[in-house]
């Protein structure tokens, strides 16, 4: 039987969507080499069977959203671009931004972002 492109593509975003909530969470602060401990290690089972390990990986893969990725310019992290958008509007109106801040859908829904979110950003947020 053959399956088709788009019910392959959705069938690959469930799996990657459960993936990423089932394995995956972000520490409330950054993780570096000196302060990442071994985790315990998950094993995550593929529809097919297949058993992926996951180790220090799963912190290292979420600690990019808010790293400075030089391969991807002018991305500094979700704290930065949000801090570096509000900077940009009116004097007047940037300490409601900051209060009212909304984030949705996406990476966003990983366990632990709103927090590190909430932790970082004032670390980056001009006065």
């Amino acid at each position: 039987e053959s399956i088709h492109p788009s019910y392959l593509k959705f069938a690959q975003q469930e799996i990657l969507t459960d993936f990423k909530e089932s394995i995956i969470r972000l520490h409330e602060d950054p993780l570096t080499e000196n302060t990442m401990q071994e985790p315990a290690l998950q094993v995550y089972e593929l529809p097919d069977g297949t058993k992926i390990d996951m180790g220090s990986e799963k912190g290292k893969i979420v600690e990019q959203l808010f790293s400075n990725i030089p391969e991807v310019s002018g991305f500094s992290g979700f704290h930065r671009m949000i801090a570096d958008a509000i900077t940009k509007a009116d004097m007047d109106i940037r300490k409601d931004l900051f209060a009212n801040i909304v984030v949705s859908g996406g990476n966003t829904l990983i366990p632990g972002f709103l927090e590190r979110l909430q932790r970082q950003l004032p670390e980056v947020a001009s006065p």
